[in-house]
């Protein structure tokens, strides 16, 4: 039927990462990096990483495991299909408490290396500890598929819809062979979601609803890179059965406009990192509001040069102004060039409520609070068009009044002046 174009694989991520809560002795510093390297596609470094956690972190034995999947996923990742299967393997003789996605992820390894019995064999064994896991069935339908035993497959197929599991490789073999669907699937926002296949359906809702309003993708991420993410985050936060808002809320926090902060050239700022006087230039106004917000198109068009200096000062002095016009220049260049700002009466004060979460009071606007993440940046990177260099600052505004559930509704980029 020339289908063998529309092999695809799906790995479980249920509790990919380590935790990032762990016990005292353990050190997981590295893992962590090895997760931040991983996301950003880079496999060899995520490797070295992890195998150095192992090495040196003193990890207990649950974190071991999820670590093993870790590198599981970066081997399979980089087309090394043998090493994942050895490290699944290991994974699995530490018993982890989500076993059967390590069964799955074996199972697909398997698969890869066209050792369709072993393959069949894992993905029964996942589902004999977890019947609605979705993703078993429809990595079991790929095997059956290439096996030629179609009607198998079908059944394996349906199964993984009626489960919940969502992908675009899935509704094209429904289509492809004429198997019954409806999308109408509807989500009670405040009940808990009994399924990875649940959850996967509702990231999918929230992003084709929220993309662009409330959170932004880079062009290289796509749902499944999301979801591990999302899901690792809620059950840090011990969301176990997170319902679809607190997922909702989890998804704007790490996928703000107009890229995720979750990246290693970044890292949470301190105080001192942000004592100083930065601009915030024009060429990077397009990014301060997302761009399917309203707020974006209040923004001045191009004609309009405009760029904005920050104060944070010591004892929690803070001062804002923008300047510019048609055929202006910024005219913050150096640090004092904002002391005009300074003999004016102070409005604005800022304290760091701990690294990196910086809270701002306004004494011109009645009961008017902020909250900003702000992250400095270690090394020079690109993400969604804008141009970032080592020792700039980047802020999300989460909190104000009218918003307290973390949604990222300012963004700013901003570069240091020198004295």
């Amino acid at each position: 039927m020339g289908i063998s174009r529309y092999r695809n694989y799906f790995l479980v991520f249920t509790g990919l990462l380590v935790s990032m809560v762990a016990v005292a002795q353990e050190d997981i510093r590295l893992c962590q990096e090895g997760w931040a390297s991983y996301s950003s596609g880079k496999y060899e470094e995520a490797i070295r990483l992890y195998e150095g956690c192992i090495q040196s972190g003193q990890l207990t034995q649950a974190t071991l495991a999820r670590t093993y999947r870790n590198l599981g996923m970066a081997h399979n990742a980089k087309k090394g299909a043998a090493q994942a299967v050895d490290y699944y393997t290991r994974a699995l003789a530490l018993n982890p408490v989500d076993f059967w996605s390590d069964y799955v992820n074996r199972g697909n390894a398997w698969s890869y290396l066209k050792e369709d019995d072993k393959a069949l064999a894992d993905y029964e064994a996942a589902l004999k500890a977890k019947p609605d896991l979705g993703a078993a069935h429809y990595n079991r339908a790929i095997v059956y598929e290439r096996l030629g035993r179609t009607e198998q497959a079908k059944a394996d197929l349906t199964q993984a819809y009626a489960k919940g599991y969502r992908s675009t490789q899935l509704s094209e073999r429904m289509a492809l062979y004429q198997l019954p669907t409806s999308d109408e699937q509807k989500f009670d926002p405040d009940k808990p979601l009994e399924s990875t296949e649940q959850l996967s359906g509702v990231l999918k809702l929230l992003v084709s609803m929220a993309n662009g309003k409330f959170t932004c993708f880079e062009k290289s991420l796509t749902l499944a890179d999301v979801r591990p993410v999302v899901q690792e985050e809620l059950r840090r936060k011990g969301l176990t059965a997170p319902t679809a808002n607190q997922t909702a809320d989890v998804l704007y926090t790490l996928y703000p406009c107009p890229f995720a902060p979750i990246r290693p050239e970044l890292k949470l700022a301190t105080q001192a990192e942000m004592e100083g006087v930065w601009v915030f230039p024009e060429s990077s106004y397009q990014y301060r509001y997302s761009p399917q917000s309203a707020n974006w198109k209040q923004e001045p068009p191009p004609s309009m040069k405009m760029c904005d200096g920050i104060g944070f000062y010591a004892g929690g002095e803070m001062r804002v102004m923008r300047k510019g016009g048609p055929a202006g220049s910024c005219p913050f260049i150096k640090a004092g060039d904002l002391d005009i700002a300074r003999q004016l009466p102070r409005v604005s004060s800022w304290n760091m409520i701990r690294d990196g979460r910086l809270n701002v009071r306004r004494t011109d606007v009645a009961n008017h609070v902020e909250e900003w993440d702000f992250y400095l940046v270690k090394s020079d990177f690109e993400a969604s068009g804008l141009q970032v260099r080592q020792g700039n600052l980047i802020g999300y505004q989460r909190k104000l009044p009218g918003n307290d559930r973390n949604v990222a509704t300012m963004f700013w980029h901003l570069q240091k002046l020198p004295q």
